[in-house]
């Protein structure tokens, strides 16, 4: 199997003339704990470099079992949660001198180009095709779910903003509804 780099070169390089980078990448689960924190090294020293500001996409694991505000303690239950508490953690890191960074977490999310990634997006294919649907997760446990271009818009629109950097934005969805209520 291939060694997968992040070189910082290579990303300066797509992100030349750029004022902010729009970091989503991602890496697999199984591969989360060893590759996260080097993809976000990778992307901030390339940011750091050419002075850019930096939009992560994360998603809301740091919080733990309870999401509130983004003030709210984040107290993560699981080693996935803990990596991206340890990822947030880097990206906020004073050594990024140069670079200007906000994290946006969103919630479960469901839309164009997104059903692969997406718990929802999938049973809601095949709901609006008439087949048999499966969901993801306990029906009766209502769960948050956002649009994406409607999530889109609410983080361009914070992008554009130079005092929302420095911190971190929950992107809300509709409200919260269960499996069974989307049946």
């Amino acid at each position: 199997m291939q060694q997968v780099t992040f070189r910082p070169s290579d990303i300066a390089m797509a992100a030349e003339g750029a004022d902010v980078l729009f970091h989503c990448a991602n890496v697999p689960y199984h591969e989360m704990e060893s590759k996260l924190i080097p993809l976000g090294e990778s992307v901030m020293e390339a940011a750091d470099q050419l002075g850019l500001k930096v939009v992560a996409i994360d998603g809301i694991y740091p919080y733990g079992r309870r999401q509130m505000t983004e003030e709210h303690p984040k107290q993560p239950h699981t080693r996935k949660g803990k990596t991206r508490l340890a990822y947030e953690k880097m990206l906020f890191d004073s050594r990024w001198s140069q670079a200007k960074v906000m994290i946006v977490h969103l919630p479960d999310y469901y839309g164009p180009m997104a059903n692969e990634a997406s718990y929802l997006g999938s049973t809601l294919e095949a709901i609006a095709a008439g087949k048999m649907a499966f969901f993801i997760g306990n029906m009766r446990v209502p769960r948050e779910f956002v649009y994406l271009p409607d999530a889109a818009f609410m983080i361009a629109e914070l992008a554009a903003k130079d005092d929302t950097y420095g911190e971190n934005w929950n992107i809300p969805g509709a409200g919260l509804i269960s499996g069974r209520e989307i049946v």
